[in-house]
């Protein structure tokens, strides 16, 4: 292997860097995907640029909305969610704050709830729109029941984006499906939502997982730091007489 490869630029076609003339380890200029980073930072969104990260393109005015829109949907989990539980537990036992949103996002990680149920719905879906049919005794993947009902929020956020312009056949399909199982108590899912929009929006379904994570991750965050201000008593503990005791013989 020649000395003056580098593993860097032979291997990323997201982040082209303009090195500097006395260090080439540091850089002058940097583009994402083609576009220079000062100006992405005059002229684009979050959005635009977390669009462009999983894309390689920019976003119309359309997309944009719609990621948005899905971006602040998925924000905030609510201390229900396992992943949140996790975060909220781990703070006020007083673990160390850097560590409370890699353990929410470990937690986001499953397959229940998780960011690989996103890839599973994704998958579905895209099968579904494909002409291939699946088992209909079962709900499909994406969709379900949490607490024994469906989720009436996610219900409402669904109709909210497929009236979005850049909604397309995953959406509509999941409005169908929507209507199909709700009888049964079976809506939706947050997940399902995720993976909709990204099959509308082109972004692939190794991307939906990370993606989700990232969309999550806010809301991790912020119910884990609110119980770092709190003393590890505030932790609800069964009380005296909750407790069974059986003698070990």
């Amino acid at each position: 292997m020649s000395k003056d490869f580098v593993y860097a630029a032979q291997s990323s076609r997201i982040t082209e860097e303009v090195a500097a003339t006395d260090n080439p380890y540091l850089a002058v200029q940097q583009r994402i995907c083609g576009y220079d980073l000062l100006e992405l930072m005059q002229k684009r969104s979050f959005t635009d640029l977390l669009f462009l990260l999983l894309t390689g393109e920019l976003p119309d005015a359309a997309q944009a909305q719609l990621l948005q829109q899905l971006q602040i949907a998925l924000c905030n989990a609510g201390p229900r969610h396992p992943a949140t539980r996790a975060v909220m537990t781990a703070a006020v036992s007083k673990a160390r704050p850097e560590h409370l949103l890699p353990i929410g996002l470990q937690v986001l990680g499953g397959e229940r709830q998780g960011a690989v149920a996103v890839a599973t719905a994704w998958q579905a879906l895209k099968q579904r729109l494909d002409g291939i049919s699946p088992d209909n005794q079962l709900p499909p993947a994406g969709f379900g029941q949490l607490y024994g009902e469906a989720d009436p929020l996610m219900a409402d956020i669904l109709q909210q984006l497929a009236l979005l312009p850049a909604a397309g056949p995953a959406l509509a399909l999941c409005l169908q499906l929507q209507q199909q199982w709700q009888a049964r108590q079976q809506g939706v899912l947050d997940v399902g939502l995720c993976a909709a929009v990204c099959l509308d929006l082109g972004i692939g379904q190794r991307e939906s997982i990370g993606l989700f994570q990232l969309l999550r991750a806010p809301g991790l965050l912020a119910h884990g730091m609110e119980q770092t201000h709190r003393p590890i008593t505030a932790s609800p503990l069964l009380a005296d007489e909750d407790y069974e005791y059986q003698q070990v013989e």
